[in-house]
């Protein structure tokens, strides 16, 4: 049984190396801490970037149709906001774990991460992101 499971985890992780080497672009996650000083009361945020290689971004047409088949929320004639759209990051290429209060810059546009969810045994990361409304792109 456990073979069985060690073999599943292998053909998982085969399938994200082709899909990063068919789909992958490079992108940053933006963590923002922020630290409020007691003697002045000024909060200050500080921002760390972690470049990634390679995070998949499936082409929006097939993963539209590929959620569609899914079910989907799309019970009701829904529709795709073409603002969101989805990646995958590759476990091994994070240091951290992401989660909705970070940011994500792809292609010099900004993005806030509406939902974090892990693959098994945590070896991918399937984030939803939204362009924010600013409109101001990023160098």
């Amino acid at each position: 049984m456990a073979n069985h499971k060690l073999n599943n985890l292998r053909q998982i992780r085969t399938l994200m190396y082709r899909l990063k080497r068919n789909f992958g672009l490079p992108m940053t996650l933006r963590q923002t801490s922020r630290v409020h000083d007691l003697e002045t009361g000024v909060t200050t945020p500080t921002n760390t970037d972690i470049e990634i290689k390679r995070a998949i971004f499936p082409p929006a047409k097939e993963w539209q149709a590929f959620i569609s088949l899914l079910g989907g929320n799309f019970d009701y004639g829904g529709y795709f906001d073409k603002t969101v759209r989805d990646v995958i990051i590759d476990a091994r290429d994070l240091s951290v774990v992401p989660t909705t209060e970070d940011s994500i810059i792809f292609q010099t546009r900004q993005y806030a991460i509406l939902s974090v969810a892990e693959a098994e045994n945590t070896m991918a990361y399937l984030i939803r992101m939204k362009e924010t409304a600013r409109g101001a792109t990023i160098t």
